[in-house]
């Protein structure tokens, strides 16, 4: 493998191997040239790409804008059109806070209005409503039970009985005292007058005809006046068109004749 020459000197042939590390250097050469290219076409290859991409993405969004065009005009109405949305649901919160607020002094209103029997143990609202609606029926008949009343009793003032008097010249016998019978507010009122030193009448006597006649004593009181005893005597009378006047005036005068 290492021949000798004749001088007896090793010598060594490198013309082989040169040309083998030429043809390994070139080939080197040759193959990182192909990766070199290959990567710079790689890379020319992510720009495109990027390139197009990045035009897709403009194209993209010139179309988008190409739909919807935005102007001032546009801005400064859909500002407007937000501030009077705005006002108006300020103005519908006001105008629900103020009836809140009416309602509510409405309700104390009302609670303090009704009496303390109404609201006794009740505190909703619904409660007190209720109690309201059943007070202003309790009021309804009691005015009407009032208006009747006041009917009734004009209807007996405006009545004109007669007034019965007994004595003197009225009886052809002597007389020893007088009876007037009238109309009064409510009922009747009865006077009698007889003789002081007079023992033959007798008070109880006319009070027991009173009650036959069907009518209540509500009060009975007696004077003396210049040497006579004068019974006053107040009936209290339903319905004063049914009293016989003719009757009840003969019986108390029997008495006082």
């Amino acid at each position: 493998m290492f021949p000798f020459q004749q001088s007896g000197e090793l010598s060594f042939q490198t013309t082989d191997f040169v040309g083998e590390e030429e043809q390994f250097n070139v080939e080197n050469q040759i193959y990182w040239t192909d990766v070199a290219s290959a990567e710079v076409g790689n890379m020319n290859t992510n720009v495109g790409l990027g390139q197009d991409n990045r035009e897709r993405v403009r194209g993209r969004g010139r179309g988008r804008g190409r739909k919807s065009t935005f102007s001032p005009n546009n801005v400064i109405s859909n500002c407007n059109d937000n501030s009077d949305e705005q006002k108006r649901k300020t103005i519908h919160k006001e105008v629900e806070r103020q009836r809140r607020l009416e309602m509510s002094n409405l309700y104390s209103s009302l609670r303090s209005t009704l009496p303390a029997e109404y609201t006794k143990g009740k505190r909703s609202t619904s409660d007190h409503l209720a109690e309201a609606v059943n007070y202003i029926k309790d009021l309804e008949n009691n005015v009407k039970g009032l208006a009747d009343k006041r009917d009734r009793l004009k209807s007996e003032s405006e009545w004109t009985a007669p007034t019965y008097h007994v004595g003197g010249s009225s009886n052809p016998r002597q007389c020893r005292g007088s009876v007037e019978i009238h109309p009064c507010v409510g009922g009747l009122d009865i006077d009698i007058n007889v003789n002081y030193d007079d023992d033959s009448f007798c008070l109880s006597s006319a009070l027991q005809v009173v009650y036959e006649e069907g009518l209540s004593v509500s009060s009975c009181t007696s004077t003396k006046v210049n040497e006579k005893i004068m019974h006053k005597i107040i009936c209290e009378v339903t319905d004063i068109s049914c009293i016989d006047f003719s009757r009840f005036h003969q019986r108390l005068i029997d008495l006082v004749s």
